[in-house]
């Protein structure tokens, strides 16, 4: 058996993202303004014709909660052990690093290398963390000069 290819990978993590990111939107419209009905569902949503401002603040809801960021990662940290959340942790990193990935391939896709250039430093974190040093050396060693 082989491995996917880079193609093959690209399409999982952009599919699998778009599936997350649907799944927290559901979430929170269940919880924040479909709560009295009983199927909530983003075509529901769309009928109503929401403002622009409540799909900005809904937005901001899910970024906040399902994704990783220093001071919610802190904050599931100082928690005790029994009440800490391993798997929703680990999905909200997921998302973190996936988004950022996304984020990436757009800058590349637009030719920002400004863009692409201010992404480096996450990925040479977790380039070092996986173990892959020559990426994270050949990123430093471009750019240190």
């Amino acid at each position: 058996m082989t491995k996917p290819g880079f193609c093959q990978m690209h399409d999982v993590v952009h599919h699998k993202l778009c599936a997350i990111i649907l799944e927290c939107w559901c979430k929170e419209l269940s919880r924040l303004v479909l709560a009295d009905s009983e199927s909530v569902s983003l075509k529901v949503f769309a009928e109503t014709k929401p403002d622009w401002e409540l799909i900005v603040k809904i937005s901001e809801d899910i970024v906040r909660k399902y994704v990783a960021m220093t001071g919610g990662l802190r904050q599931l940290q100082v928690k005790p052990e029994s009440e800490r959340e391993g798997q929703f942790k680990n999905q909200a990193l997921w998302n973190r690093d996936y988004l950022l990935y996304v984020d990436l391939c757009n800058a590349i896709n637009v030719g920002d290398i400004g863009w692409v250039e201010a992404s480096f430093l996450h990925w040479i974190y977790v380039f070092c963390a996986t173990g892959k040093h020559k990426y994270e050396i050949e990123i430093l060693a471009k750019f240190s000069k």
